[in-house]
């Protein structure tokens, strides 16, 4: 179970491609705190539109909603005006940031070896690579269905 992320481009170049910039996965357990990150990355940077609430609950679905090629555009300057901000930069106790973590409502860095994810108790989480991904798609993509 996951959800599956198909570039626009994807019919008219490349229709078996299952790779980015046509294609990105994420599971159930990774998609919700990189959903939630780009959410919370569109309300610190200025520069783009928040991410309303109707998008996303859109994006919670498979229901192929559509995101066009510019709101993926900014997803993706969001996202990495986010991960360059000070607060994902910044290290707890030497360790940096390894991934972000989804607890109810609430978004949490994690700092530090990925292996101690397990013990947290949290269940939604997804590594920084993971959610840098995802803005590399965003951004290569030219928009894409949520499915």
């Amino acid at each position: 179970m996951g959800f599956d992320l198909y570039s626009l481009k994807r019919a008219q170049e490349a229709p078996e491609s299952y790779e980015p910039p046509y294609y990105f996965r994420a599971n159930v357990w990774s998609w919700r705190p990189i959903l939630a990150a780009t959410k919370y990355a569109t309300t610190i940077y200025d520069q783009v539109p928040e991410m309303t609430d109707a998008e996303y609950e859109s994006m919670s679905y498979n229901d192929f909603y559509e995101v066009s090629d510019e709101r993926g555009l900014e997803f993706s300057l969001a996202i990495t005006h986010m991960l360059q901000s000070p607060e994902f930069s910044a290290e707890l106790n030497g360790e940096p940031v390894t991934g972000v973590m989804l607890d109810g409502e609430n978004l949490f860095m994690h700092y530090g070896d990925w292996d101690d994810i397990e013990s947290s108790g949290i269940s939604y989480s997804a590594g920084l690579q993971h959610l840098v991904s995802f803005a590399s798609f965003c951004t290569r993509s030219g928009g894409f269905n949520v499915g």
